[in-house]
């Protein structure tokens, strides 16, 4: 908890996460930014501190945030789509990489990549990305509190951490596409995103505000009380 994390590669703030793996050395300071688009108070704003060229099997993600399956089992799997809808702000005009991982009960389960294009740096763009979810049952997510599903904003990886548009088994995870940046690599760029939603169907719909109230309700449904229950 709190509204920024130094030198992360781990947990932040709001199930958000950045991830390191293959042996990668980039770590990012993560920080709540008062810089957002209309319409929106707060930006999760992403600095690369420790810049790194991945070499060997190093890949790192930006961003990415994970959910239980249980959680999306209403996005229609197997048949439809569903469209993902943010706003982004990068310190490098170009196109990044993003997946969308499934996770089964059993096998490795597929990713639907595709690349979102930041068309001016350090402007505020609202993004959409449709994911068709017409995917063999075998690899629909785990029905219970496991983990289900991942949005993976890719950072960069090397040859073998890199995907193709579309899906694909998921034998690795990817961080990276053909032709995409690797942000991972130039010290102090900043990547900033905001108003995420994920929702069923082709068309995005304005982000939902929810009350502090709900968000309350739902956040305490991972929290546990320790010790004994007063009389």
């Amino acid at each position: 908890r709190g509204a920024s994390f130094t030198n992360l590669d781990s947990y932040g703030a709001d199930r958000f996460i950045t991830d390191n793996f293959g042996g990668a050395s980039v770590t990012y300071d993560v920080e709540r930014s008062t810089d957002a688009p209309s319409g929106f108070v707060y930006s999760t704003k992403v600095t690369v501190a420790t810049a790194e060229t991945p070499s060997g099997t190093d890949a790192s993600s930006l961003l990415q945030c994970r959910f239980e399956g249980q959680d999306v089992q209403g996005l229609g799997w197997g048949q439809g789509s569903a469209t993902l809808s943010f706003w982004i702000k990068c310190s490098q005009a170009g196109a990044y990489p993003f997946a969308f991982e499934t996770i089964p009960a059993s096998g490795n389960g597929e990713t639907f990549m595709a690349a979102y294009t930041v068309n001016s740096s350090s402007t505020w763009e609202y993004k959409t990305i449709t994911i068709p979810l017409g995917i063999a049952s075998a690899d629909y997510p785990i029905t219970d509190n496991s983990m289900g599903l991942i949005l993976r904003f890719g950072g960069g990886g090397v040859s073998g951490r890199q995907g193709v548009a579309g899906w694909q088994d998921r034998t690795t995870s990817f961080t990276g596409m053909v032709d995409t940046l690797n942000l991972s690599a130039t010290a102090n760029a900043t990547w900033q995103i905001t108003g995420l939603q994920l929702e069923v169907g082709k068309v995005a719909t304005p982000f939902e505000h929810r009350s502090y109230g709900e968000e309350l309700a739902a956040c305490q449904r991972y929290a546990i009380r320790l010790g004994a229950h007063p009389d």
